[in-house]
């Protein structure tokens, strides 16, 4: 893989984390059944940075699917899967 293709995938694996960690806030925000959750408000400079993060986030995933194709980013997630897998069980 050239240096190049090597870097975008690891952008792209960044990206992925952020991603990862947003989904995890939402299920943690919008669950309301745990008595420790408590409802979160984002201020007028959190939703800009939000809106920004969306728009580099969706700027990523074009960047990677450009570099490595759509059976290129679909292995990476694929390869990704089985990793997490496998952490997470130890």
């Amino acid at each position: 893989m050239s240096r190049r293709k090597t870097q975008a995938a690891i952008e792209f694996m960044a990206r992925k984390c952020v991603g990862n960690q947003l989904r995890l806030l939402d299920r943690v925000v919008t669950s309301g059944k745990d008595s420790r959750s408590r409802p979160l408000h984002l201020t007028a400079t959190g939703e800009r940075v939000l809106e920004d993060a969306i728009v580099a986030w969706k700027g990523a995933q074009a960047k990677a699917v450009g570099f490595l194709g759509e059976e290129g980013v679909a292995l990476l997630r694929r390869t990704t899967k089985k990793v997490r897998a496998r952490t997470s069980a130890d």
